[in-house]
């Protein structure tokens, strides 16, 4: 009886400290979700014939790499990890302008050069504003725009998809919606203000979709992939012995998928 009144009395405390802890976490979960807005400008250059370009939308004035490809036959838009920046992947995306596809890096408000603050809405129509762009300004056909997303950036792409016509998905190393990662931090889903449902939205997605997953993954656990799976069949599944940040775009990574590449039906013809 004296162990179960102390339990009550510290039952109250207890709750305290958790609601503490959860309205910690709530206010600074813009800045985990996306601590690349602490990075600063790279001060790279982008691969030779790189055109600059940027997208202005809500205050934010963002900007853009576009990579063009000879005799394209459709483009990549690509959303980087969370703490990355442009900068840090156009050179490791050009296989995709030698398979024929334009390629657009868009960067994230707040990120290396771009003003604004990051969020799920902001992010999300400034690519939709990307994809526009290429099929107003460099002729590419609507619905011939796959999209390649890193980590938070496969919900970005996801998030993509439910606003844009997309050849279809590459999500590497992505999770299965923000609440699964709340979770991890024993906090309630409701209380996150980016949601990235990526389940959902392959659960709408009719398109192809390719998942690539490290095994040893500790950040975002392997069982994400397979259940990004399992939210879209038919899909192709790659899995790498590595985890998060290590991924290896290697001759296999590129192999499988330019095999992908090649069997998306809207990519086949001009």
């Amino acid at each position: 009886m004296r162990a179960q009144r102390r339990l009550l009395k510290a039952l109250p405390a207890a709750a305290a400290i958790y609601c503490l802890y959860c309205l910690a976490l709530v206010a600074s979960q813009r800045y985990m979700i996306y601590p690349g807005t602490m990075i600063g400008p790279r001060h790279g250059k982008p691969p030779e014939g790189t055109e600059v370009v940027r997208f202005s939308r809500g205050g934010a004035r963002v900007e853009a790499w576009f990579i063009p490809a000879q005799s394209p036959r459709g483009a990549l838009i690509y959303a980087h990890g969370n703490y990355e920046l442009i900068d840090d992947n156009a050179d490791a995306l050009l296989p995709y302008r030698d398979m024929g596809l334009h390629v657009l890096l868009v960067e994230f408000p707040g990120y290396g050069r771009s003003s604004g603050i990051p969020d799920q809405e902001a992010i999300t129509a400034l690519f939709a504003d990307g994809y526009d762009w290429l099929v107003r300004e460099k002729g590419v056909r609507n619905g011939t725009v796959l999209a390649h997303g890193k980590s938070l950036g496969g919900g970005v792409v996801c998030a993509l998809s439910r606003r844009r016509k997309l050849a279809g998905l590459v999500l590497e190393s992505a999770f299965t919606g923000m609440d699964a990662m709340a979770a991890k931090y024993l906090v309630p889903g409701f209380l996150l203000r980016d949601r990235y449902d990526n389940l959902a939205a392959l659960g709408e997605f009719r398109g192809p979709v390719m998942i690539l997953h490290g095994t040893g993954d500790m950040v975002i656990p392997y069982h994400h992939g397979l259940r990004l799976k399992a939210a879209a069949p038919g899909s192709s599944f790659v899995s790498f012995n590595a985890g998060h940040n290590d991924l290896p775009r290697n001759k296999r990574y590129w192999n499988r998928i330019r095999e992908f590449v090649s069997a998306v039906s809207a990519l086949k013809g001009k």
